[in-house]
């Protein structure tokens, strides 16, 4: 019995049902008597690796080293653009040697960079800091949720309960953050490495499923095994249209945080709630993936049009409590609709290349990120939210319409 075997007995909450609800799930999480040990050890090391203690001071930090505000956003660009290079090759390395150590190398990766970059001094140390990361964060793209898929005998009950703890983690490491970096901007950093340090101690242990034979039978070599995970990205007619409907939904809601000033601005919200409204969205994301984890599954079209809906509501500036519901809305269904994407990708896919094909959905996220975030400073120089968040929506359904259209058969 553990800790948090009979969490009913540790405390009550009377008639407040929800907030009961979600202590339960936080007990079932963390309570290792209900499922695999290696599985556990998987979500626990996926929930810490969400905590960037650091994203929310990199900036400041950043100038003090006596970099440009040029400088800094153009090593962001390159760090962006180096993700890209490396998603998908480092996707098919951990489907054909192992999702375990390409996840373990990574958070070593991660945690060599965010110790060193406390001591960087120059521009070209920070591009270095940033390549590091990027290898990192790749080997872990696509790995961790395949890793994940092989271990699970529910992967949306799991995966969901990985998404809903690591999103509560992310927004409780961005005010820690803050107050460590008050202190000294080194200390978000040192602990967010010490934090990457035991998320791959935890995995030392686990044993993977023995597949990798028949993924060596099936490819010759590594190169064969990314052709392969190409061909079924187009081959699969299902997997397809989820890659497309992952790709533009994804690129909104990478560019979301760019929004968040000129939207509050346009609002005329004091810039001191505006950490206390972004913090509140954050929340908003967990209640959905909450909610995606505890309710029957509907179709893709559901979630879709209210995405839409509460995009344009967001647009009407006019009305700032309109505005404000719309952006709780979009939230809202960020964390189920996305969730649904990852399982339903998941479920899709062949095991054999698993890990390469979820890398693809983050190089094709992170270039539609790209491209979409040129269209809104455009739109946003010469134009409001009201304009903008229209063309947004015009994009999506110009983009993935006859998708999500296509995959009602498949539902």
């Amino acid at each position: 019995m553990t800790l948090f075997s009979r969490p009913r007995d540790i405390v009550t909450f009377g008639k407040n049902k929800s907030v009961e609800k979600i202590f339960m799930s936080f007990a079932n999480f963390v309570n290792k008597d209900n499922i695999n040990a290696d599985l556990q050890k998987v979500r626990i090391s996926m929930v810490l690796a969400s905590a960037r203690f650091w994203i929310i001071i990199v900036v400041l930090f950043l100038s003090t080293k006596n970099l440009t505000t040029e400088q800094i956003f153009l090593s962001i660009n390159i760090y962006y653009f180096m993700s890209i290079l490396l998603e998908y090759p480092t996707g098919v390395i951990g489907d054909y040697f192992s999702h375990k150590l390409s996840v373990f190398l990574g958070y070593v990766l991660l945690a060599v960079a965010l110790f060193f970059v406390a001591v960087v001094s120059s521009f070209w140390e920070v591009i270095l800091f940033y390549f590091v990361y990027a290898v990192g964060g790749t080997l872990i793209s696509g790995s961790d949720s395949a890793l994940l898929y092989s271990l699970s005998n529910n992967f949306k009950k799991d995966a969901s309960q990985v998404k809903f703890w690591g999103t509560l983690v992310s927004a409780g490491a961005l005010s820690v953050g803050g107050w460590l970096g008050s202190i000294d901007l080194r200390y978000p950093f040192y602990l967010n490495s010490l934090v990457f340090v035991m998320a791959a101690l935890i995995l030392v242990s686990i044993k993977e499923k023995k597949y990798k034979k028949r993924i060596k039978e099936i490819s010759d070599n590594v190169f064969s095994l990314a052709k392969q995970g190409l061909k079924e990205s187009f081959a699969n007619r299902k997997l397809f249209h989820l890659l497309i409907i992952s790709f533009v939904v994804s690129a909104f809601y990478y560019n979301l945080k760019w929004l968040y000033n000129p939207l509050f601005m346009e609002l005329n919200i004091d810039v001191r709630y505006w950490g206390a409204i972004g913090g509140v969205a954050l929340l908003f994301i967990a209640l959905g993936i909450f909610i995606y984890d505890k309710t029957k599954e509907r179709k893709i079209m559901h979630p879709y049009l209210f995405l839409l809906l509460a995009m344009i509501l967001t647009g009407i500036t006019i009305f700032p409590l309109i505005s404000l519901v719309g952006l709780i809305g979009i939230h809202l269904v960020r964390g189920y609709f996305g969730m649904k994407m990852s399982v339903e990708i998941s479920r899709a896919v062949s095991d054999n290349v698993r890990a390469s094909v979820l890398s693809l959905k983050s190089l094709l996220t992170r270039l539609g990120t790209m491209s979409m975030v040129s269209v809104i400073g455009f739109i946003l120089s010469k134009h409001s939210f009201l304009l903008l968040m229209p063309a947004i929506v015009g994009i999506i359904l110009i983009v993935s319409g006859y998708s999500v259209v296509k995959l009602i058969k498949f539902e």
